[in-house]
């Protein structure tokens, strides 16, 4: 089977333990594989590596929380019905990747 040239990583952990992975493989991120990981976006100037960043909006998701318990303690009946709140992201290219190559 060929070797994946790509993979995102859905949280900091696992950005943190596929980076590691392509590194003990002996895989460099600029010639034979691209990251993209989630949150931590100071991660690409720690490791001096083109690891793309999707960056969530944490001080919005922590209003969008806080709003939606307000609602559900105004009306109890709400407690336990679904509700689809969407957040956007934005992402954030690697300084080590070249213009907006993740």
């Amino acid at each position: 089977p060929q070797r994946p040239t790509a993979l995102v990583a859905c949280n900091y952990h696992t950005t943190l333990g596929a980076f590691q992975a392509i590194q003990d493989a002996g895989l460099s991120l600029s010639r034979d594989m691209r990251l993209v990981g989630f949150d931590y976006e100071a991660l690409p100037k720690i490791t001096r590596q083109p690891i793309g960043i999707v960056a969530q909006n944490i001080p919005e998701i922590a209003a969008a929380t806080v709003r939606a318990l307000l609602k559900q303690i105004r009306d109890p009946n709400l407690i336990g019905q679904a509700e689809t709140i969407r957040i956007p992201t934005r992402y954030i290219p690697s300084p080590y990747s070249g213009a907006g190559r993740p």
